[in-house]
């Protein structure tokens, strides 16, 4: 039974998005021909890639929202500091392999944005959300920063750099510690896909 529905989603998979029976991580069918959840990893730049994108930095009202900030400009520049700066979207681990990932959920992945004088994020759909730069503390390949609302509350976002990736802790998300890549890293590795074209399911669980 399980070559038959792997055989269904190796034709589904090759005919829509042409994978191979070794990239298929999961595939359950339902009720119907549409209505179906299949795992799979697509190669790199990928149209899922630019959808997952796409999904972390819509936002209507992100122009006005950054146009009201007073950003602070940073008093000094900082070699390490620089590395920072740029695009970063989450990525995650599987058998020891780094990958992009497209969810069920369309805020599953993070999305952090870092210049001179701002951190912008979107976390888990609350839009592009930019933040004033305040201070910043570095020491080795640990920067604490220091952010301000538009509403003038105060957070602390601390960023560590590994190799290829950055580690962000912060009460600002919902979880303890998020992975992220830089936009171009996020584009040249292969994307791991939950597709359910027609429902919400349950998101892959990375090992």
């Amino acid at each position: 039974m399980k070559s038959i529905l792997l055989l269904v989603a190796t034709t589904i998979v090759s005919q829509i998005y042409c994978q191979n029976i070794q990239d298929t991580l999961f595939f359950r069918k339902g009720d119907n021909d549409s209505n179906f959840r299949l795992v799979f990893i697509d190669s790199s730049k990928s149209r899922f890639h630019k959808k997952a994108i796409e999904l972390v930095t819509s936002d209507a009202d992100y122009k006005e929202k950054l146009s009201n900030m007073c950003a602070l400009k940073l008093i000094s520049p900082n070699k390490f500091r620089t590395q920072l700066l740029g695009e970063w979207l989450s990525v995650y681990r599987y058998k020891g392999k780094t990958y992009a990932y497209y969810a069920s959920e369309p805020y599953f992945n993070v999305y952090i944005k870092i210049t001179d004088s701002t951190v912008i994020l979107n976390d888990f759909n609350e839009g592009l959300k930019p933040y004033a730069i305040e201070q910043v503390m570095c020491k080795k390949n640990k920067c604490r920063y220091k952010i301000i609302s538009e509403s003038l509350d105060v957070f602390e976002i601390t960023i560590v750099l590994k190799n290829k990736t950055i580690e962000i802790k912060s009460k600002l998300f919902n979880k303890q510690k998020i992975v992220l890549a830089k936009k171009k890293r996020f584009l040249n590795i292969p994307i791991i896909v939950n597709l359910c074209p027609n429902y919400r399911c349950e998101e892959f669980q990375f090992k």
